[in-house]
């Protein structure tokens, strides 16, 4: 896919890659380098129903840090660790016993949010480097498992090239801060 603007220098010819196997079938999809932004957007819209798991590890995070009188960075890795399976001193496995319930639902939230993530990003990909628009979360659910993960695979190197990884953890502010449109509401 090119795009017609007046380049003083036009972007290097895109390479190909073939995903798949003889079983599965393959696929060429072109190597840009990065995502497009019609595929950010793709897989903002089709996981947008939802709220992320941050919000939702972020909200209890909140409730910890005041019930336990810990920082809210403390009670957010805490959540955080817990959800995932990390190893956790023993002053936190205390209080993660003490919201067992919550940080359980927390992981099944992780789980499911992961595999909505999965397809977007799939579907997103289908649509866009195969110009395949009208594809569906349904269409990629009925692929096969391998091509599946190859062709995620392929989206993960996409989106991380060229991007600094930083293994920072969100600072106060940004756990306290929610995004537009997840506040509480009533019951």
């Amino acid at each position: 896919m090119s795009v017609d603007l007046p380049f003083v220098v036009a972007p290097a010819k895109r390479s190909k890659r073939r995903i798949g196997t003889k079983a599965t079938g393959i696929l060429e999809l072109p190597v840009h380098g990065s995502l497009q932004v019609g595929e950010v957007i793709a897989i903002s819209d089709l996981t947008a129903e939802n709220d992320s798991a941050v919000v939702v590890a972020a909200k209890l995070a909140q409730r910890i840090s005041a019930e336990q009188e810990i920082t809210i960075l403390e009670a957010f890795a805490l959540v955080e660790a817990s959800a995932v399976g990390s190893s956790l001193s023993a002053e936190q496995e205390a209080i993660r016993l003490q919201y067992l319930p919550e940080i359980a639902e927390l992981t099944r939230i992780y789980v499911q949010r992961g595999r909505e993530r999965m397809l977007a990003s799939v579907t997103a990909l289908i649509r866009h480097r195969l110009e395949r628009p009208e594809w569906s979360m349904a269409d990629t659910s009925r692929l096969d498992q391998p091509l599946m993960d190859a062709l995620f695979a392929f989206f993960e190197e996409e989106r991380q090239a060229g991007q600094e990884d930083t293994a920072a953890p969100p600072s106060e502010q940004e756990i306290k801060k929610q995004p537009p449109g997840t506040g509480n509401q009533a019951a």
